[in-house]
C-alpha cells in the first residue's frame, strides 16, 4: 500500500523542544489510525502475567485473562466517570481478592486450640472480614440462616458492641444481628455503609 515516499512528522525531544523529521509514510499513517491496540498491550504489560512456559496454551490462557482484566478496568473507569480512578495494580488486586474470597469457605465458631483469656482486652474489628465486592454482590440472593451456636456479630464488633446472635448470612457465612431492635444484615450488605 505504501511506497518509499517520506513525509515530515513532529517529535518532542528530551529537553521539550519540537523538531521535524523525515519518516516513511507508513509510520505517519500508522500513528494517525492506530486505535487502542498499543494502549491495551501497554496496560497488559504493566502488571501482566506473561511468563515463559513449555505448554503453549498456558500463554494463550493467561494472555486472555490479562486482556479480560484490562478490558474490565476500562469499562469500570468509564462507568465511574472519574469518581474513583483506580490504578492497574489496585484493580488487579481487587479482582484477585474477590476471587479468593469467593472460593474461601467461612470458618464457623472459634478454633478449639484457643483458650479464652479473661484479662485480655475485647477485640474491636477495624473493617469487615469479607471484601466489599463479595459483600455487595447478588444482594437479592442473600438469605438469613439460624443455627444453635452463637457467634459475634460482624457489624457490632466494628462498632465495639458485644452481641452474639444465632443468625448469619448464608452466602458470606458471617454472623449478623437480625431482630426487631437492630438489623445488621441490611447494614452489612450495603443498605447503609459500614
Amino acid at each position: 500500500m505504501h511506497s518509499h515516499i517520506t513525509e515530515t512528522c513532529t517529535r518532542i525531544l528530551q529537553d521539550g523542544t519540537k523538531k521535524e523529521f523525515d519518516c516513511p509514510k507508513a509510520v505517519v499513517d500508522y500513528n494517525k489510525s492506530m486505535g487502542g491496540v498499543d494502549k491495551a498491550y501497554m496496560l497488559c504489560a504493566i502488571h501482566g502475567r506473561d511468563r515463559k512456559s513449555m505448554k503453549w496454551w498456558h500463554r494463550i490462557f493467561f494472555g486472555l485473562i490479562d486482556r479480560a482484566i484490562v478490558n474490565s478496568q476500562v469499562v469500570y473507569s468509564k462507568l465511574q466517570r472519574g469518581q474513583n480512578n483506580i490504578s492497574t495494580f489496585d484493580f488487579r488486586r481487587a479482582v484477585a481478592q474477590s476471587v479468593v474470597n469467593l472460593s474461601r469457605k467461612p470458618q464457623v465458631g472459634r478454633p478449639l486450640s484457643v483458650e479464652p483469656n479473661p484479662t485480655a482486652q475485647k477485640r474491636k474489628r477495624q473493617a469487615p472480614s469479607v471484601s466489599r465486592d463479595v459483600r455487595l454482590q447478588n444482594l437479592g440472593a442473600r438469605w438469613i440462616v439460624f443455627s444453635e451456636i452463637r457467634g459475634r456479630c460482624e457489624v457490632c464488633s466494628i462498632t465495639g458492641v458485644e452481641f452474639r446472635p444465632k443468625s448469619k448470612c448464608k452466602t458470606c457465612g458471617v454472623r449478623l444481628c437480625c431482630n426487631q431492635s437492630k438489623n445488621c444484615f441490611n447494614v452489612y450488605h450495603g443498605v447503609s455503609e459500614v
